[in-house]
C-alpha cells in the first residue's frame, strides 16, 4: 500500500467522522426538542464510539507516518500486519462498520422525525 493510498483511504474514513458530528448535532437538537428518547440517544453515542475509534487509528497513524526522524524519514512498512493492529481485516471493512453506524444513527434521526409529525 502506498503512501497515497493510505491518504486516501484517511480522507474516506474523516468524511464519514465529520459526517458522523453533523448527525449529533442533529440529534442533540432532536434530544432537546424531545423528539428523541434519552436511552435512544445514548444507545447512539455507544455506536458512535466505533467511528470515533477508527477514526482516532488512522490520524494517529497518519501522525505517525508524518513524523520527521533526526535522522530522516523511515519508509514505513503498510501491509497486512497494519489491518491486523486495527482489529480489521480489511480497509472495506472498516469503511462498512463506519457506514453501518451512521445508517443507523440516521434511520433513528429519520424516525424520530417522523414519531413527532404523528
Amino acid at each position: 500500500m502506498a503512501l497515497r493510498h493510505v491518504k486516501q483511504y484517511f480522507l474516506e474514513i474523516e468524511d464519514q467522522y465529520f459526517d458522523m458530528l453533523d448527525n449529533l448535532e442533529e440529534l442533540k437538537k432532536l434530544l432537546s426538542e424531545g423528539k428523541i428518547a434519552d436511552e435512544d440517544y445514548n444507545t447512539i453515542l455507544a455506536d458512535v464510539q466505533k467511528i470515533k475509534d477508527n477514526y482516532e487509528r488512522v490520524a494517529y497513524i497518519m501522525f505517525l507516518w508524518a513524523k520527521p526522524n533526526k535522522r530522516g524519514k523511515k519508509e514505513v512498512d503498510i501491509s497486512a500486519s497494519w489491518y491486523k493492529a486495527l482489529k480489521f481485516s480489511s480497509k472495506e471493512a472498516i469503511l462498512d462498520e463506519n457506514g453501518d453506524v451512521l445508517s443507523h444513527i440516521k434511520k433513528l434521526i429519520k424516525e424520530g422525525a417522523l414519531n413527532n409529525e404523528k
